[in-house]
């Protein structure tokens, strides 16, 4: 997909991030929520996604919302439990 503005990145990511939260029967909450945010590292063409505690770096021109929202969304979903 082709972005232009950043604003619309966002808002994509945003969208993608509830629908596989919905999808795999979770509420969305503040608990997932995506900060995004232009990148004073790298420039106007990065965008910093901030997730939880962690934090990536995407050129959001081109990038795939659906897949960032699955990488970001996955990794601060509790682990399931195993039993011993």
């Amino acid at each position: 997909m082709r972005f232009h503005s950043l604003s619309r990145f966002a808002k994509s990511l945003e969208c993608a991030a509830r629908e596989f939260l919905s999808a795999a029967g979770i509420e969305f909450s503040d608990e997932y929520n995506l900060r995004v945010e232009e990148c004073p590292v790298h420039g106007v063409d990065c965008a910093r996604v901030i997730y939880g505690m962690l934090c990536d770096h995407v050129i959001w021109r081109w990038a795939d919302t659906k897949q960032i929202a699955e990488s970001t969304m996955q990794s601060m979903l509790p682990r399931p439990r195993t039993s011993a």
